[in-house]
C-alpha cells in the first residue's frame, strides 16, 4: 500500500475522492482551480434553489432524494441540513439528512478501503454519524464546499483508527478489562460517542422498520408517540420495535 500522508494535506478542492488507495495524494493539473469554481458555481445554483421552494416543494425534492429518482449534488443537500438544523426545523433536518445519506452512501463505499461489505457499510454509518454531530455543531463547511474532500480526510482517518486497533491487537497481550462498553450505554445514547458505538452495531437489526424506528429514537431524538404517527402504527407497536431492535444490537431496558 502507498505511503500514508497526513490527513491535513488533503486539500479542500481535492475532488477525485470516488476511488483510490488512502493517503496517495491527487494529481493537480492547471484546469484544477477553474473545476473547484464550477463545482461550486453548481452547488450554489442548486442551494439557492432548494432555498426558493416553499416547505412542500422541498419535501418533495428532498423524498425524492431519498427515493433515487433525482440526483443532487451532496454539498447542496448539507448546506440544506445545516440550515435547518440552524433555525431549529428539526423536520427538515431529517428529511434532508435522510437524503445526504441516499446519495453519499455509494462515495463512502467505494473509499472503505481493505473491508468487507459488511465493515464498509459500518464506516459509511459511522461516517455519517460524524457529519451529523458536525452539521448540529455548525462545523460542516467542508462537507457543504467539497463533500468528496470531506469524505475522504474521514475515511483515512477511520483507515489510521483499523491500523491502529490491529497493530494495538497484535502487541497487547491481555485485555485492560472485562468491561463491555456496550453495557455502560444508556437507554437513550445522549453523547456523540455513544451513538457512534451503536452505529456500529446498526447491521444487526435485521428488520427495516425495527432500525429506522431506533435510529430515530436514539440517533434523531425523536419521541415514541412523534415514530407511531410517521409509520402510522400504535406507539405499542413502536416500543416492541424498539425493545426488539434493542436486544439485536445488545441493549436492555427501553423506555416506554
Amino acid at each position: 500500500m502507498a505511503e500514508q500522508h497526513d490527513v491535513d494535506e488533503i486539500e479542500d478542492d481535492d475532488l477525485d475522492g470516488a476511488g483510490g488507495e488512502p493517503g496517495v495524494p491527487a494529481l493537480r493539473p492547471s484546469t484544477d482551480a477553474a473545476k473547484s469554481k464550477a463545482h461550486l458555481a453548481h452547488v450554489d445554483t442548486e442551494t439557492a434553489h432548494l432555498e426558493n421552494l416553499d416547505p412542500a416543494e422541498l419535501n418533495k425534492v428532498l423524498r425524492d432524494v431519498i427515493a433515487g429518482s433525482l440526483e443532487l449534488t451532496t454539498e447542496a443537500l448539507v448546506r440544506t441540513c445545516a440550515d435547518a438544523s440552524a433555525k431549529g426545523n428539526e423536520r427538515l433536518l431529517k428529511l434532508s439528512f435522510e437524503a445526504i445519506v441516499k446519495s453519499a452512501t455509494p462515495l463512502l463505499l467505494s473509499q472503505a478501503w481493505d473491508l468487507s461489505e459488511d465493515e464498509a457499510e459500518e464506516q459509511a454509518q459511522e461516517i455519517f454519524a460524524q457529519l451529523f454531530v458536525a452539521i448540529k455543531a455548525g462545523k460542516a463547511g467542508i462537507a457543504g464546499r467539497f463533500f468528496a474532500a470531506y469524505a475522504k480526510r474521514r475515511s483515512i482517518s477511520e483507515y489510521r483508527k483499523r491500523q491502529a486497533r490491529i497493530e494495538g491487537a497484535m502487541t497487547r497481550i491481555e485485555p485492560d478489562g472485562d468491561i463491555d462498553p456496550i453495557d455502560e450505554v444508556p437507554d437513550r445514547i445522549p453523547s456523540a460517542e455513544a451513538r457512534a458505538l451503536l452505529q456500529r452495531q446498526m447491521d444487526r437489526i435485521e428488520d427495516a422498520e425495527h432500525r429506522a424506528a431506533f435510529i430515530k429514537y436514539h440517533f434523531f431524538e425523536m419521541t415514541q408517540e412523534e415514530i407511531a404517527k410517521e409509520h402510522e402504527v400504535s406507539v405499542r407497536t413502536v416500543h416492541e420495535w424498539l425493545k426488539k431492535a434493542a436486544a439485536a444490537v445488545g441493549l436492555e431496558g427501553e423506555e416506554k
